[in-house]
Order: C-alpha cells, then structure tokens, then sequence
C-alpha cells in the first residue's frame, strides 16, 4: 500500500504541476512572441525639413552656449525685447514700488496718473497702489484688479482681501467701499 499511496501523490503532484503550467507561456511561445511584429513608435517620423530645421535649432544652441555666438533671427527678437517701450513710465512705476512712506508712495502715484490714464496690468503695483491714501486712485486700482481677477487668478489672495478690509473700513466713498467689499468676496 504504500507504493501505491506514493504514486497517487506524485500524480496528484504531477497535475497540481500541470495547471501552473498551463497558465505560463513556454519558451518556444515567447520566442514566437519575441521574433513577431514589433511594436512601432506611433509617432510619425518627420521629415527631412523638421529634421534639418531641428538640427540647425539645436546646431545655433550649441554655438550660443559654446562659442557665445548669436544667430541674426534672435539677435533681432532680443534688440525688441530689451528696448523698453517708455523709460519715463519705467522711472515712474520704480518709484511707486520703491516708495518708502505714504508720502512718497502719493508723489510717485501722482506723477504716475498725471501722465498715464491707467496703471499697468502688473498685480504687484496695483497691489502698491492699494497703500495710497486717494480715494480716487485706489477706486481706479480695485477696478483694474477686478479685470484682471476676471481673466486669471490673482496671487497673494490673502494680502489681498486684508488690503481690501482696511480700505473699506477706512474710506469714506460709498461706491469704494462697495467694490472694496465685493473683489475681496472674490478674493477669499
């Protein structure tokens, strides 16, 4: 009896074996897998003039970086970015983020608005302008920040709604203290 009990488990064996591997692939099945189609990049391959226009790019990064060497078509783009457009407004706007008390930040808005109708759509300045103690100049502020909250989200959300409380608190302007009010919901 007890062969037979010993063939009977390494039958049992045998087809507990089996199963398992009935779920593998063998060796021969992933060699066909292997030597099948391949899988292709689904990108197209470009063409002739993208690869040329590619290499010249990177043959003109390579010169800037290497030999500090600058191709005419950039040279040309960086002249008009780097002219700035009214030096005058740029002494201006310096001077208003520059200010240092409340009388120096209410000349630099003054000069600012004696020559230019509306601040420039830069949060970081009309955040400035905030501080000045004009009602008029803080109304036009809040209502160019409402613009551009409109568009995009505004930074510094919190310093925002605080700035905001303190004008409408602090101003006597109905019409300012409603749209201090309501861009500061919208700033929360």
């Amino acid at each position: 009896m007890g062969r037979e009990d010993d063939y009977r488990d390494r039958a049992e064996k045998r087809s507990v074996r089996d199963k398992d591997d009935r779920d593998r692939l063998s060796w021969s099945e992933i060699d066909k897998l292997r030597s099948g189609k391949k899988v292709r990049n689904e990108r197209p391959s470009a063409s002739r003039k993208e690869k040329h226009v590619t290499q010249q790019y990177k043959n003109d990064l390579n010169d800037i970086f290497d030999k500090g060497v600058i191709p005419d078509y950039l040279k040309e783009d960086m002249a008009a970015l780097s002219k700035p457009k009214d030096e005058g407004q740029l002494r201006l706007l310096a001077a208003i983020r520059d200010a240092s008390s409340p009388a120096a930040l209410r000349k630099a808005v003054n000069a600012y608005t004696k020559k230019h109708k509306e601040f420039p759509d830069d949060t970081t300045i009309l955040y400035r302008v905030l501080e000045c103690d004009d009602e008029a100049v803080l109304l036009q502020a809040i209502r160019q920040i409402a613009k551009i909250a409109e568009v995009e989200p505004l930074p510094s959300k919190r310093q925002l709604a605080l700035k905001l409380e303190s004008i409408a608190l602090m101003a006597e302007d109905g019409e300012l203290i409603d749209e201090a009010e309501e861009l500061r919901r919208k700033a929360k």
